[in-house]
């Protein structure tokens, strides 16, 4: 496929890109290199080539939910371990400015 330097143009008017005659004559070559890539990539031959829908196999790993959660510590005796509260509430420093 050939591309022309209006094709560039406007490809730039529509992204709203300004872009110099310079820089329009070097997009042109390299888009022509890039599909240049995609009409190689065209005539490989893929006869017999199963198609992939991800490049592996791996599976996720995760434990089952359970029911209930259980802890051997209350939650008044955690609360009271941390350093910085008021009231219920566990102070933390802020995490934004």
């Amino acid at each position: 496929m050939h591309i022309k330097k209006d094709d560039v143009s406007k490809l730039a008017r529509l992204a709203r890109i300004a872009l110099s005659d310079g820089e329009e004559v070097s997009l042109v070559k390299d888009f022509e290199g890039i599909l240049g890539h995609f009409e190689d990539l065209q005539k490989v031959d893929v006869e017999g080539v199963v198609p992939v829908a991800g490049g592996t196999m791996a599976e996720n790993v995760t434990r089952d939910d359970a029911d209930e959660v259980s802890c051997d510590v209350s939650r008044d005796d955690l609360v009271g371990a941390f350093p910085n509260k008021e009231g219920e509430y566990l102070k933390v420093p802020p995490v934004f400015g």
